[in-house]
């Protein structure tokens, strides 16, 4: 427990006082939702409109001065429901968006170091022993992007995280209902979680599937009832301007980065320039509005039907197994596959030499090949093209994990096969 509280001391130490971008985006809506600003909640942020397919730089952040804790953030662009806006409007009137921050950022750090906890517990052999486990995942968290990313932005997709394990802890033990309606809480913030109803699909476990839908719409209705249609359509208007756009960026793992570079080289899409701002958007071609989601389905299809998964697999293995592969699979098709979407694999992969075969070299490719994006990110100025393909090496790894998770053979048997 020392390595725990070290580094929850050290991180509230290093990130405490800072105006992280993401709740700002998040603060900033809720404070136009509170003063009836509502056509500003989805507006255009300081730094630019991420939602433009112009080419445009949409952020400059400054990696040299975040790793001395030194970070400022321009304002982001607020993507999340509107109903989150209109349930944090009342904060805005008792805090300032400091304040906010400090106090996100002490519970997304405790919600951190209960998800270490719970991923530990859902590791069937519970090996290796938890203060090694803990070292391991912290480690690697300072040193790779998914990690450093989150704690850097504190960034919600911590919670969305952590109530993604809590529902699937709560799902090992049995209480199937009560694992469906945390799962549909998590998904009512970001859609990513929806995912995971194939784990109850395929375990035919209608009951949990039943509890999030119902919680999932539940909140759904609540949204419609407190903000109204026309902030849903922005939201969804927002969302759709997204998936018309490629987002090049080392931060970003979807595999519609490798795609589009690819594309480029082949001429069957705008070549890039020689040099690249941090973040930058380029029109989606219409090829690739349609493969991405054949792709997408294809693979929660092999996630359904592998052999290996299914047949002959412990229950608890199997059940880290489909998360894992599933958090990696949703990740290459979200929008934006941000960094901290995988920090799941991150907290799981002391348990790879119990769940699959040779797991022990996935765990330490977990462990090491993330890292080069963050090395790249470090070594290469931000303006300079390396930098945009230093993320090739991390999506390459993740998506070689995910065929490994899926279609490796388990590596001995710890418990009773379902």
């Amino acid at each position: 427990m020392i390595f725990l509280l070290i580094f929850f001391t050290f991180t509230l130490n290093m990130l405490y006082g800072i105006r992280h971008g993401d709740l700002s985006a998040i603060y900033q809506a809720a404070d136009h939702f509170s003063k009836g600003n509502y056509t500003l909640i989805f507006g255009p942020p300081a730094a630019g409109d991420i939602s433009q397919p112009s080419g445009i730089l949409i952020s400059s952040l400054d990696f040299q001065d975040s790793v001395f804790g030194k970070y400022r953030s321009a304002e982001l662009p607020y993507v999340y429901p509107p109903l989150w806006a209109a349930l944090l409007a009342p904060v805005t009137r008792i805090m300032d968006v400091q304040s906010f921050s400090n106090i996100i950022l002490i519970i997304q750090l405790s919600l951190l170091t209960l998800s270490l906890y719970l991923c530990f517990q859902l590791s069937p052999a519970r090996k290796p022993r938890f203060p090694v486990w803990i070292l391991l995942v912290l480690l690697a968290g300072v040193f790779t992007l998914p990690l450093f990313l989150a704690l850097l932005h504190n960034q919600p997709q911590i919670t969305i995280f952590a109530l993604t394990i809590l529902a699937f802890w709560q799902y090992s033990k049995g209480r199937t209902v009560l694992a469906g309606t945390v799962l549909g809480i998590a998904a009512a913030i970001k859609l990513l979680p929806l995912f995971f109803i194939v784990i109850f699909i395929a375990d035919r476990k209608w009951r949990a599937l039943m509890a999030f839908l119902i919680s999932s719409s539940s909140l759904a209705v609540l949204s419609f009832v407190l903000t109204g249609v026309q902030l849903h359509l922005d939201f969804l208007h927002e969302l759709s301007n997204l998936k018309n756009t490629v987002v090049l960026s080392s931060l970003n793992f979807n595999l519609e980065v490798p795609l589009y570079i690819g594309a480029s080289v082949l001429d069957l899409a705008p070549p890039l320039p020689d040099h690249l701002p941090g973040l930058f958007t380029v029109a989606k071609p219409d090829w690739m509005k349609f493969a991405p989601p054949l792709l997408m389905v294809s693979g929660l299809v092999l996630i359904l039907w592998a052999p290996t998964l299914h047949r002959g697999v412990g229950r608890q293995e199997r059940l880290l197994r489909m998360m894992i592969a599933i958090t990696l699979w949703s990740g290459f098709f979200a929008p934006v596959s941000w960094a901290h979407y995988y920090l799941m694999p991150l907290f799981l992969s002391p348990a790879f030499p119990t769940l699959i075969r040779h797991g022990g070299w996935a765990t330490a490719g977990c462990l090491v090949f993330p890292a080069f994006s963050l090395l790249n990110m470090t070594i290469h100025p931000i303006e300079s093209l390396h930098w945009v393909h230093g993320t090739l090496v991390s999506t390459t790894y993740y998506l070689i994990l995910f065929f490994w998770v899926v279609l490796m053979p388990q590596n001995g048997r710890t418990t009773a096969p379902e």
